[in-house]
């Protein structure tokens, strides 16, 4: 009796070990074991990314009128700010568009115009951060396709990338459909790209009407033009020192300055235009 008593108390022990240890080195499910397996590292500011909203047709409903505005702005000589027709200035109030930014501190804004690369970019990056002046870059779609290293680098600098089409035509020409279409073209290219949104957009050619305006307000968009700026999409007469003057001549606070990256005078005026700016008490900025 007592052998067998012994032996029953031995064979229970062994069972509760056996109990004790299988549960204490059990494994994780295979999902936790992907999880701990393979950390990836996020930043606790960091902020999750979410695609572009893809707003439906339906959804956006323009208003006002269809007629074809060509912007273009009498540029000050004496540090006040440039007017604007008052129904264009209407239009644009109502519906988030901007010519200069409304502010009384001598702060200017660099915005230039990338419809294709015509090999100046690069440098003028260069030059951008040798002189620590921040800008916007308004690309189309055809350069977010052809030049993607360009867009990243221009991110990487600490500069900001605003839509300016996909292909260039004149909003107040084209259906609410196009429009839309249009837009979300180069949405999708710029995020696939980045994993970044848009914010700002600039009208191809600066035509514009109040239904165009009202369609990209509402798919999340300011619009920008501009209070300086010069045909320097070819070469300039007057080469760079023309770039030079027309910038000092009607530099006011707020100023939008736009500037295309077709030839090599703006580059060149460039180191100029920022001495004597801040000379005079200005900082740079991004709209």
């Amino acid at each position: 009796m007592i052998s067998f008593l012994l032996a029953f108390l031995l064979c229970s022990f062994a069972v509760s070990c056996h109990r004790f240890t299988s549960s204490s080195t059990q494994s994780p499910p295979e999902e936790t074991e992907q999880i701990i397996s393979e950390p990836v590292a996020v930043s606790e500011s960091a902020e999750p990314i979410e695609e572009p909203t893809i707003m439906k047709i339906e959804e956006i409903q323009p208003e006002g009128s269809r007629t074809l505005c060509r912007f273009g702005v009498k540029m000050s000589t004496d540090g006040s700010k440039p007017g604007i027709p008052a129904d264009w200035k209407s239009i644009l109030d109502r519906h988030s568009g901007y010519y200069l930014l409304p502010t009384e501190q001598k702060i200017a804004y660099f915005t230039f115009d990338l419809g294709y690369e015509a090999g100046f970019t690069s440098e003028l990056l260069d030059l951008l951060r040798d002189l620590e002046i921040p800008a916007i870059f308004f690309v189309t779609g055809y350069y977010i396709q052809t030049q993607p290293q360009m867009v990243l680098r221009i991110l990487e600098e600490g500069h900001e990338v605003g839509n300016h089409s996909h292909k260039h035509e004149s909003l107040p020409s084209l259906s609410k459909e196009e429009i839309i279409e249009d837009t979300q073209t180069v949405e999708k290219l710029f995020f696939d790209l980045t994993g970044q949104k848009m914010r700002a957009y600039r009208p191809p050619s600066g035509h514009f009407c109040e239904y165009s305006l009202s369609i990209i307000q509402q798919m999340g968009y300011k619009s920008y033009f501009w209070s300086i700026a010069y045909p320097d999409w070819e070469k300039l007469p007057g080469g760079w020192q023309q770039a030079y003057q027309t910038v000092i001549d009607h530099i006011h606070p707020g100023a939008l300055i736009l500037m295309h990256v077709t030839t090599d005078e703006n580059l060149k005026a460039l180191p100029d235009i920022a001495r004597t700016l801040r000379d005079q008490g200005y900082s740079f900025a991004i709209p």
